[in-house]
């Protein structure tokens, strides 16, 4: 008797040695693997093979559960981070579900009818025969459950069972405060980005309302570009006359081999690539390697090249049911574009469209004011003309901005059309008369 009992005694202190040891490890646990292998060391010990811990992503409904954190000796018998559970009609998913409060032991799994097949297939994979399931319940939510596999059929006992429920009931609750801080953190992390987000809009849209030249909007809506690798940028606007081309109104380069000059012009009619961004003028056309992709047809790979550009970001200008242009940030380098690249590119090219139409607006209302103007100057000296030389004079402002080194008056000779006389001639500056 004496006997039996100091043995109990010892099996006791060495039960609370372990669970101290565990609750210690616990409390210095900075990680989920960390708390996982806090509580490994008993199944360990009694021939577990692999420790699993999952979570559920949704703590209301624990329909499925993700691997969050593993230990094995095999490490290809393990499952890996990150895999995924479907537990939503699975019989022995239901059993230890309705148990939150003590563990599952099932000493043998492929003859033990709570297990299903399709549950069973899993331990086969794993090579698993044993399982202890120890469900995190705390604070009338679900947080996880741990896992412990043993390659052959293992006898639980009562002491199994003792130990099993204490660590359960020791690592519900400090797994429920880290995943509330790391919640906090990436939280706090979202909102960080989500602030650097607004800021960089707003800085944008404080430089867009002060632009009052397509240079300058092309500076405006640059920052977070070139913050992220873009080697230039380039503002196109669509010739209001002949709307299939685009004409580059401003650019930038870090490098000359980048720059594509203001004054270039690109046919859209004849880029098969140009038709997928206009056919979706409210999202951003992104690719992260364009010269890489067999879609994009071949002009516009040549263009690229030209450039020595690879990673594109096309973002159409499109506002108030009409086309204003577009605006392409270039990368010299294959660029991976995140959903937040997505987000800020799409809300500059809504905060750039509207801007940009206003000013093309403007300044075609100053050219139509300069072209009367010009007009009504023309009128009045034609009305005192007074021979063909002052009638040259006269119209000659109205070709000022084309391009020659003179103007001339000319009539045709009668009876032979296709030859001109020449009756006045104004050169320019100091270029010579034909």
């Amino acid at each position: 008797m004496a006997k039996r009992n100091l043995a109990e005694l010892e099996t006791a202190k060495r039960e609370i040695e372990l669970l101290y040891a565990a609750s210690r490890q616990l409390a210095h646990a900075s990680t989920i693997a960390g708390l996982l292998d806090a509580v490994s060391d008993y199944p360990r010990e009694r021939g577990a093979f692999n420790g699993q811990l999952f979570t559920f992503p949704d703590p209301t409904n624990p329909d499925r559960m993700e691997t969050v954190a593993a230990w094995g000796i095999y490490p290809e018998r393990r499952l890996s981070v990150g895999f995924v559970i479907d537990l939503e009609g699975r019989p022995f998913a239901r059993y230890w579900l309705a148990r939150p409060d003590a563990p599952t032991l099932i000493p043998d799994v492929m003859g033990d009818e709570r297990v299903d097949g399709p549950t069973r297939k899993i331990f086969a994979r794993l090579g698993a025969r044993a399982l202890a399931l120890l469900p995190l319940f705390a604070n009338g939510r679900w947080i996880g459950v741990i896992s412990f596999y043993w390659s052959a059929p293992h006898a639980f006992d009562a002491r199994d069972t003792r130990i099993f429920t204490a660590l359960q009931q020791q690592l519900a609750p400090v797994l429920d405060s880290i995943r509330l801080a790391e919640q906090t953190q990436r939280r706090a992390a979202e909102l960080e980005r989500a602030k650097n987000e607004m800021d960089i809009l707003l800085d944008a849209s404080r430089l867009l309302v002060r632009a009052s030249t397509s240079a300058q909007l092309l500076e405006a809506v640059s920052a977070y570009a070139r913050q992220n690798g873009a080697v230039s940028g380039t503002l196109f606007y669509f010739d209001q006359y002949e709307p299939r081309w685009l004409d580059v109104v401003a650019s930038w380069a870090s490098d000359p081999a980048h720059l594509v000059p203001p004054g270039a012009r690109f046919d859209m009619a004849s880029t098969p690539a140009a038709q997928v961004w206009l056919s979706r003028p409210e999202h951003p056309f992104l690719l992260s390697d364009a010269t890489a992709l067999d879609a994009i047809d071949p002009q516009t790979q040549a263009h690229l090249r030209a450039y020595q550009l690879r990673g594109v970001a096309q973002l159409p200008l499109f506002t108030n049911g009409r086309w204003i242009g577009a605006l392409l940030f270039g990368w010299d380098r294959p660029y991976a574009f995140a959903e937040r690249d997505t987000r800020i590119f799409t809300v500059l090219q809504q905060q750039l469209a509207p801007v940009a139409d206003s000013l093309l607006l403007f300044e075609q209302s100053q050219r139509r004011a300069a072209w009367a103007e010009r007009l009504a100057r023309t009128n009045a000296a034609l009305s005192q003309a007074t021979d063909e030389r002052s009638i040259l004079m006269a119209v000659a402002e109205l070709g000022d901005d084309v391009s020659g080194s003179w103007s001339a008056l000319a009539y045709t000779l009668p009876g032979n059309a296709r030859s001109l006389q020449f009756v006045a001639v104004r050169p320019r500056d100091d270029a010579p008369p034909p």
